[in-house]
């Protein structure tokens, strides 16, 4: 139904219609505003085609000369849409002099000329999408999202597969260098040791039948063992073939420097997101080293060396791995003598006469000797890349 308001005129009442409706007799979506029997398709209702004479958009009502309000000059006494004594419309009410209805099918040739109609008609009516584009929006917005997670989900699971085939790669690839070994079935033996467990909770004994498929080799006279002295002790070994280290076996070789763990309930091999060496003391990066290291001395024979850092306050460290596990396990039955090469800096603060040395020393067993040598690091660098140089002499 349409609101209607009446209005006094020369005639009498007159019912003039006031609101926004639909008219019957128009046959589709009609505009009414305060203009009887107007009506817009609802392509001018998207784009608005109501506009104000030039003349009335810039001149305001003045006051006439009697008085009487006027807009650019018609007297509103005399104007169709007010009553015989100058009733003015009510707000709501315009008369037909202040709009046109422009029903041509003329546009602004431009983007910007389009834009500014559609803000102007949706300022003063609001906006007229339909709510049907609006849901089709947020459906679509919606699978976008759903599409960017999987991406992602399905990407990251790549990543991690791709991270544990490098690791399998890395792991073949060093075992190869190794000729006599069957390197599938040490990857297999490796891999039993920490899949499908609690990376947490994978002990030393788990990596037994690793060690007996490929297993630590005496090499009386030329075993070297090192506490944080890693990178000098590796510079020397890998340049003169005097000594051997437990990274230069076959196992310390291939597991050097990498990461590994298992997941409960996984059949995989994870190369990332595994605890660090610190986090939990039975995780399999650590269990592993530890039980080499203990293989590793069990065979240790003859004359043994070991490379400690002078340049710390400790060098037998009763936390390092040489104090805790690889001198307790050096048997005097095998092992006839220890030899220290203390390597120092030019800002030295330790010597031979280290009270951790004298632990050391305490540590042995009975009837294994014990020697200890201050050698400047320099020196030891300086023998390393000399081949022509004897191994007895740097020390």
């Amino acid at each position: 139904m349409l609101a209607s308001h009446r209005l006094r005129n020369s005639k009498g009442y007159k019912k003039t219609p006031t609101s926004v409706g639909i008219s019957k007799k128009c046959g589709y979506s009609c505009k009414i505003s305060s203009i009887v029997g107007e009506c817009l398709d609802i392509h001018d209702l998207r784009q608005p085609s109501l506009k104000l004479h030039q003349s009335d958009r810039h001149t305001p009502p003045t006051a006439s000369p009697g008085g009487k309000d006027s807009w650019n000059g018609a007297n509103l006494a005399t104007s169709p849409r007010t009553g015989a004594h100058g009733v003015a419309p009510q707000i709501g009410v315009r008369s037909r002099a202040q709009f046109t209805v422009n029903k041509s099918p003329e546009r602004l040739p431009d983007a910007q000329g389009s834009s500014l109609r559609r803000e102007n008609f949706e300022m003063e009516h609001g906006d007229v999408r339909p709510p049907r584009r609006r849901r089709r929006s947020c459906v679509i917005m919606s699978i976008a999202t759903v599409l960017l997670l999987i991406v992602v989900v399905v990407v990251l699971a790549l990543t991690l597969s791709q991270k544990a085939d490098n690791l399998k790669r890395t792991f073949i690839a060093r075992c190869e260098k190794f000729q006599g070994y069957d390197c599938q079935k040490i990857w297999v033996a490796f891999e039993q040791a920490h899949v499908g467990r609690d990376p947490c909770n994978v002990p030393m004994e788990a990596y037994d039948p690793l060690f007996a498929e490929a297993p630590f080799k005496p090499a009386c006279n030329r075993m070297m063992f090192w506490s944080k002295t890693k990178d000098v002790v590796h510079d020397f070994t890998e340049n003169r073939d005097c000594f051997l280290t437990l990274e230069d076996t076959l196992l310390g070789s291939v597991l050097d420097g990498l990461t590994w763990c298992g997941k409960k309930g996984s059949s995989e091999t994870f190369s990332s997101g595994c605890p660090g060496w610190k986090d939990c003391e039975k995780n399999p990066v650590r269990s592993f080293w530890n039980g080499a290291s203990t293989a590793f001395a069990d065979v240790a024979c003859g004359d043994v060396t070991a490379m400690l850092n002078g340049s710390i306050t400790t060098p037998f460290s009763p936390t390092s791995t040489f104090a805790s596990i690889e001198v307790k396990r050096f048997n005097s039955m095998r092992v006839e003598s220890l030899n220290v090469v203390l390597v120092t800096r030019k800002n030295a603060v330790t010597n031979c006469t280290n009270a951790s040395l004298r632990n050391l020393q305490e540590e042995l067993d009975d009837g294994i000797k014990y020697n200890c040598t201050e050698v400047a690091e320099s020196q030891v660098l300086d023998c390393s890349s000399d081949p022509e140089k004897p191994c007895g002499a740097c020390w």
